[in-house]
């Protein structure tokens, strides 16, 4: 069994589709963790931004998407080598993310300004949506028409 007590102020953990790994956000330290699950070691330590909380892997596994909280930005790692390919400039306070099941678009619900829309083929955010206070967690439907 891994140890998250060395890992100071652990956000969600998501793992791949084929649970092969699992991705743990490391708000404390500004990390993700990356775990192969079938022996519960740690393979890779990737830097991301200030405060990651939340953290969600495209139905394909080729991408994990991460919330950093004081960044305002969300990281984008490519999974196949663990290499952080883009930062994305979001509304204030990221706490969660969600994927639609075709991959296409990345829900961020930014507690102090709404929900931040990405598109996923280019990594642009193409809309912020107002919501009630203090969004904390975002999920989408099976067939992916409501978050």
């Amino acid at each position: 069994m891994f140890n998250l007590g060395l890992i100071c102020g652990v956000g969600t953990t998501t793992v791949t589709a084929t649970g092969t790994y699992a991705y743990v956000a490391n708000n404390g330290g500004s990390t993700v963790s990356v775990i192969r699950t079938s022996d519960n070691t740690v393979i890779a330590t990737v830097s991301v931004g200030s405060a990651p909380y939340g953290v969600a892997i495209t139905p394909n596994g080729s991408y994990a998407y991460v919330a950093n909280y004081y960044g305002s930005s969300v990281s984008v790692i490519r999974t196949s080598d663990n290499t952080v390919t883009a930062t994305i400039s979001v509304g204030s306070g990221p706490y969660s993310v969600a994927i639609t099941p075709n991959g296409s678009y990345v829900y961020v619900a930014c507690e102090l300004s709404g929900v931040s829309v990405i598109r996923t083929s280019d990594n642009t955010v193409i809309k912020t949506i107002t919501v009630g206070s203090y969004p904390h967690s975002i999920a989408i439907s099976p067939d992916g028409s409501k978050a």
